[in-house]
């Protein structure tokens, strides 16, 4: 085994060496032989002259290696003396002696070249042997230097950096090439010219340079202390570090971007590990406990979410292929966020890939909305169907009720069968109220839209709901100032029954239910996930402590006929109406809910302006008349108990069973014709298409229009074209009279009757 031997030189000027005394004191003379004797590291021998003059010849002839002078010898000043010993002797160290310490001699001499001043009665061997020893290891150096300044002037000339000479008061005494390149200017204008900057004499420090183009430069600067002739001076290190700064701001704007950006952002090494991170994605994953430094990333987000979404696509990313994906991840504190991935290969400068970037954004909220307009394209295909069902079961109750009337007509309290007619009538009835509940769901319409205070309504249901529920503790909270809504009274009083009770359903043992109103916009991202406008609206949440539904419930919980009840006991049409009436409105309704915790429905309603109006019911009395009625329908059955109806009330009946027969008969009975009773839904040519055709025909035609749907779009759309009334089948005696005499007489002679 070799080892290696470090050495380091040491420059020490020879032992031996020629004293020149200059000086006439002969004592001094001796005492200074006796001193050089004693020096056990000094071999000297002394020459001396006793004047300047002599001095100087001994000069003339070389080998002197120190010269004494001392001042009291007569010839020139102290410091002129020594301007001229220092042109005779080159850098032969001059040493001065005098007889008292004189602050400004002391000064002047060694400024004119002096290498010390010494008094003479303080003189003794030591000092003596130390100084002319110093003073010669000085003079090796100055020598060494020399010798050395040509390939230190070529270091300095051919340096990568600036380098600048100045004076103590930052003035340029020199610039190499490299500071001429730096500053744009040749030596010849930058010397003698202020350098501008602090002299600040500390490890480094940064400068802003402009170049005499205006191109702006950054340099990083050193300043140590030197001399420069014999003049104190700074010599300055100029590196340009102008790249570097402008990658490190750009790296800065990066690292900005980054953590301010709200999506998370991370990279990841090759082996998988952390490498850094933004502040969004601490948040996600590590808000509360930082994994330590380049800790593996299964560590970082969960061995769940690592191996079921991030494994495989971060794999084919780390193999060179850029990747995307959406999934969903469970965060540390429980939350679930469905997010859109992306990984991107990034690498070194020399093309290798060094890992992954990872971005993630949150579209849990995309996703929701998504769902919630699946479920109401969803809810609006099933309510066509479950609207086209209750059309056809009303047509069939038509001709029941129709009928059954006749026969309640002519049956006394004794008829035998007066009990069986009323107990038809009333399933009739029921059965019309559940095709009602269709008709809701199917958003089939509204009845009698009026501008409510819904404050006012919720509450009167609640007094109602109350009476008969009194295990519940009831809770409401209205909102004040709160905006009116445009609703069927009825209609949406069926909607609070349905939610109390089934809030009430779900809290057997009792419970808490919550109702309150406020005020509130939706914009168009909301308002377009529930398919509806956006704008000002009223929000109704009905709220219950009840058992709750799970995730599979909540999908289904407003389809019609779904039903969680056992043995029967539910029809399944209460939420999916209360579904249908709302989304009739122009509203929306959304719900939550948790196992255990229970449930939150959410309903909207369009504000308006108008002043409210309270919706009153009336007894209804039969009605007869003598008119001529032209019937229109294209169900048979319908034709004939509908003209035993208006034959019973004393009216006049014409028949037709379609629309192009309906214009032929009126075309030729138009002056007997005193109303028209028109179905809406009819083959061929449809109940808008022969109301527009009769309207051309006579103006002033007045036609009732009928039909199983109830007041929906298409058939407000006729009355709003002039057509005179509606009337919803199944009807009874008592209500087809009520409508007609309200069409045919007078204002003044008959009340408003509305249906049960």
């Amino acid at each position: 085994m070799y080892r290696r031997r470090l050495f380091r030189e040491t420059i020490v000027a020879s032992n031996e060496c020629t004293i020149l005394l200059i000086g006439r004191d002969y004592d001094s003379k001796r005492l200074f032989n006796e001193m050089l004797d004693m020096a056990v590291d000094l071999d000297c021998s002394m020459l001396t002259a006793d004047s300047f003059e002599n001095g100087l010849k001994c000069l003339d002839g070389g080998g002197i290696d120190v010269v004494l002078y001392d001042l009291d010898i007569p010839g020139p000043n102290g410091d002129n003396a020594v301007v001229h010993l220092r042109r005779k002797t080159g850098d032969i160290p001059i040493l001065v002696l005098n007889d008292h310490e004189d602050a400004d001699m002391i000064q002047k001499t060694l400024h004119s070249g002096a290498e010390d001043y010494l008094v003479k009665d303080t003189i003794h061997t030591g000092m003596l042997a130390r100084v002319i020893r110093t003073a010669r290891d000085r003079q090796h150096y100055r020598n060494t230097w020399r010798d050395r300044q040509p390939r230190m002037n070529a270091l300095i000339i051919h340096n990568a950096d600036a380098i600048v000479v100045l004076n103590r008061k930052g003035v340029i005494r020199f610039a190499n090439p490299a500071a001429e390149a730096m500053f744009g200017r040749p030596a010849e204008e930058l010397i003698g010219t202020a350098f501008g900057f602090p002299l600040v004499e500390e490890n480094s420090t940064e400068i802003d340079i402009i170049c005499c183009g205006g191109e702006r430069r950054v340099a990083e600067m050193r300043l140590v202390e030197t001399e420069w002739g014999a003049e104190p001076a700074y010599l300055a290190s100029l590196r340009d570090i102008t790249v570097r700064k402008r990658a490190e701001d750009k790296l800065r704007k990066y690292e900005r971007i980054m953590a301010s950006t709200s999506s998370p952002i991370a990279l990841v090494d090759r082996e998988y590990r952390l490498e850094a991170e933004n502040e969004a994605f601490r948040q996600w994953f590590h808000r509360r406990n930082p994994p330590g430094r380049s800790a593996h990333l299964k560590t970082v987000v969960g061995e769940k979410n690592f191996e079921t979404q991030v494994a495989c696509s971060l794999a084919h990313c780390l193999a060179g292929e850029e990747s995307h994906r959406q999934g969903q991840l469970r965060l540390p504190d429980g939350s679930l966020r469905y997010a859109e991935m992306a990984f991107y290969p990034y690498f070194d400068t020399d093309k290798t890939l060094a890992g992954a970037i990872w971005t993630l954004r949150d579209i849990s909220q995309t996703k929701s909305l998504e769902a919630q307009l699946r479920q109401s394209q969803k809810m609006e295909a099933i309510g066509t169907l479950a609207g086209g069902i209750a059309h056809n079961f009303n047509n069939l109750l038509m001709s029941i009720q129709g009928r059954v009337s006749l026969m309640q007509i002519e049956a006394d309290q004794d008829h035998p069968f007066k009990e069986h007619l009323d107990g038809i009538a009333d399933q009739v009835g029921s059965a019309a109220d559940l095709t009602k509940q269709l008709l809701g769901y199917a958003r089939g319409g509204k009845y009698e839209p009026v501008p409510t205070d819904l404050n006012d309504l919720v509450a009167r249901n609640i007094s109602m709901f109350c009476r008969t529920r009194r295990e519940i503790e009831m809770h409401a909270a209205y909102a004040e100032s709160l905006w009116n809504v445009e609703i069927d009274q009825n209609q949406f009083s069926q909607v609070l029954v349905n939610l109390f009770v089934n809030a009430w359903q779900a809290m057997p043992g009792g419970g808490a239910l919550s109702v309150a109103t406020a005020n509130t916009e939706l914009d168009a991202e909301k308002a377009n996930a529930f398919g509806i406008a956006p704008g000002r609206f009223v929000r109704l949440d009905v709220t219950d402590t009840g058992s709750g539904m799970d995730a599979t419930t909540l999908k289904r919980i407003f389809d019609p006929f779904f039903t969680t009840k056992i043995g029967g006991s539910g029809s399944g049409l209460g939420l999916a109406s209360v579904y249908g009436i709302v989304s009739n409105h122009s509203g929306a309704i959304d719900v939550a809910s948790e196992v255990g915790k229970g449930s939150t429905f959410t309903i909207f309603l369009p504000a308006t302006a108008k002043a409210p109006q309270r919706q009153e019911r009336r007894a209804l009395q039969t009605l007869s008349g003598h008119e001529t009625i032209l019937l229109v329908d294209d169900e048979e059955e319908i034709l004939k108990v509908a003209r035993l109806m208006l034959l019973k009330l004393g009216y006049r009946v014409l028949l037709a069973g379609g629309g192009k027969e309906a214009l032929e008969v009126y075309r030729r009975k138009q002056s007997d014709i005193d109303l028209v009773i028109l179905d809406m839904i009819m083959p061929g040519m449809s109940g808008s298409d022969t109301f527009d055709q009769l309207r051309t025909m006579d103006p002033e035609v007045k036609v009732l229009l009928a039909s199983g749907y109830s007041l929906n779009q298409r058939a407000s759309r006729i009355l709003a074209r002039g057509c005179d009334g509606f009337l919803q089948k199944p009807f009874d005696l008592t209500v087809l009279s009520r409508k007609l005499r309200h069409l045919l007489d007078p204002p003044d002679e008959v009340k408003d009757a509305r249906p049960d």
